[in-house]
């Protein structure tokens, strides 16, 4: 659980995306011209939680990770037939898992819609020169090389 609350906190950006659209945005990112493509590794790590139960059945999500230019994206679904995003909202809150961005003005959280706010945030930490920050256990990724 460590390694998880690890990789929460040192997140940039939580993206709400299960898997099927997790590609998707891959895909989309692979089809760039180089100049507009940031570089995704594909993290080997998923992990699900039951965050509440509402009408004794589980609210879970699902979350995996992605490094963008080498900062750790979170990408999360609710996970099963019921879904309850105030729940899950909620969870994030209490485990202090609420990533900020555009100068600390915005939480960095968004949907697969809007994934260009975060290819965007990502883009101004290299601009910054804001290097990746670094994880205390191996994080064992897939790099993209159809490019």
């Amino acid at each position: 659980m460590e390694q998880i609350d690890e990789m929460m906190e040192k997140s940039v950006f939580l993206v709400e995306a299960g898997s099927a659209m997790v590609f998707y945005l891959w895909k989309e990112n692979s089809s760039q011209p180089p100049e507009h493509r940031v570089s995704w590794e594909q993290g080997c790590t998923a992990v699900t939680f039951e965050v509440g139960r509402l009408d004794g059945r589980p609210v879970c999500v699902a979350i995996e990770w992605v490094r963008l230019n080498g900062h750790l994206v979170a990408f999360w679904s609710g996970a099963g037939k019921l879904v309850d995003y105030d729940m899950i909202e909620k969870f994030f809150e209490k485990k202090g898992w609420n990533p900020r961005w555009d100068n600390n003005t915005r939480p960095a959280t968004t949907n697969a819609m809007n994934f260009h706010h975060c290819i965007q945030h990502v883009q101004e930490l290299a601009k910054q020169g804001v290097k990746p920050v670094a994880l205390s256990f191996e994080f064992h990724c897939h790099k993209d090389s159809s490019h």
